[in-house]
């Protein structure tokens, strides 16, 4: 072995340790997040994507260049009645 090896192997060997050290806690906190605790972030991760929230689709209105309507929204109401649902009624 020679002197420049045998100076620095130390240095090596601490460099080594800790770079294992540091390895190990990162899988052992893998194995701790995707083993041990799955089900309370499955839990976590579909509370925050599942949500439902009814927006209503409001129309705009179209403008020419100059700013002036060319469209409008106007309010409109519309209905149906299911002849097999409702009773035929002689009045």
């Amino acid at each position: 072995m020679t002197r420049l090896y045998l100076q620095h192997r130390p240095r090596v060997i601490l460099v080594n340790a800790l770079v294992t050290g540091l390895l190990l806690a990162v899988v052992g906190k893998l194995f701790y997040v995707q083993i041990l605790n799955h089900d309370v972030y499955r839990s976590r991760a579909q509370r925050q994507s599942t949500n439902v929230e009814v927006l209503p689709a409001v129309r705009g209105d179209i403008e020419d260049r100059n700013g002036e309507a060319l469209t409008t929204n106007i309010m409109h109401y519309s209905f149906a009645a299911d002849p097999q649902v409702v009773e035929h009624t002689d009045t």
